[in-house]
């Protein structure tokens, strides 16, 4: 018995419009997710880097809190209080009453060599973390310019991402212009996760347009950040005592020009974003013809 061919409708014909429209859209979104990862990299970056740092704290109250533990500074309170808490941690700079001296002396010693060691250990390691290393390529860079290099590489994915929403949005306006009835206008609405027309988006309008401002912003003020930490007095002497006084004015100019580039960049994203998101919630608004059906040609 023949099959009966399947009869084409308008939907059918539409497909590759809607194909196109969802791989923009898959690949804006991957745009998207690498540009968050690098800015999570980023804010950890500054945040380690940056005055006060956990690390240098750390380092500066063990340095301070050296008088206490070797007995060469005052025996006061404080002094007392710190004694007890690295007792809590099996560390006795003292010797225990009643017990005897000799054992109290290495006992002493050997708390003294374990506080030193993590004080060696804690300089160590804040020295290897002005030095990023490349494995694939063997290469170091210096801690003071990751974020030069960093903001030259966000402004490369913006202007990428800047290209993808772009394309996403003409692939928008083309299909919409063949869209032929209303399933295909919601196959449209639905391939887009970042509009949520209708009522959700009305219940939701403020919030959404707050995150996406948000999100837009967050790497030109990560980098304005930056750029506002070496302008300090204490940064700015000691980066012209390590480099001198030219080298640091050129690569603050380039600092101030990264910055101006993701900020411009930040907002063009930003404005595309909102465009593609007006045109979606339009499009869902819109009305159009039934789906038809067209005879299979015998």
């Amino acid at each position: 018995m023949p099959r009966r061919a399947r009869a084409v409708t308008e939907t059918d014909e539409f497909e590759p419009y809607l194909d196109a429209v969802t791989r923009s859209g898959e690949r804006t979104r991957l745009v998207m997710y690498v540009v968050l990862l690098v800015l999570f990299f980023v804010g950890c970056g500054i945040r380690d880097f940056d005055w006060p740092s956990w690390d240098e704290q750390r380092l500066h109250v063990m340095l301070d809190n050296y008088g206490c533990v070797t007995g060469a500074g005052p025996a006061g309170g404080d002094c007392a209080q710190l004694l007890a808490d690295y007792a809590d941690q099996g560390l006795v700079f003292g010797t225990p009453h009643g017990g005897d001296a000799a054992a109290g002396n290495l006992q002493r010693d050997l708390a003294l060599k374990v506080y030193e060691r993590r004080i060696i250990e804690l300089m160590k390691k804040d020295l290897r973390g002005y030095a990023l290393e490349i494995p694939l390529f063997g290469v170091y860079l210096d801690g003071n310019d990751l974020w030069l290099v960093s903001g030259v590489l966000m402004s490369l994915l913006l202007l990428i991402l800047t290209a993808h929403i772009e394309r996403e949005f003409a692939n928008y306006e083309k299909a919409a212009k063949a869209c032929p009835n209303d399933a295909c206008r919601d196959l449209l609405v639905m391939a887009q996760i970042f509009a949520l027309p209708g009522e959700r988006r009305k219940r939701l309008s403020l919030a959404w347009q707050i995150t996406f401002i948000a999100l837009y912003s967050v790497p030109a003020l990560l980098n304005l950040y930056v750029v506002k930490s070496d302008f300090e007095g204490r940064n700015y002497a000691f980066n012209v005592r390590m480099i001198g006084a030219d080298w640091v004015h050129l690569e603050y100019a380039l600092r101030i020009v990264t910055v101006i580039s993701v900020a411009y960049l930040c907002y063009r994203c930003y404005r595309m974003s909102a465009e593609l998101q007006a045109f979606v919630v339009n499009l869902h608004n819109s009305r159009f013809p039934r789906a038809k059906e067209i005879a299979p040609a015998r």
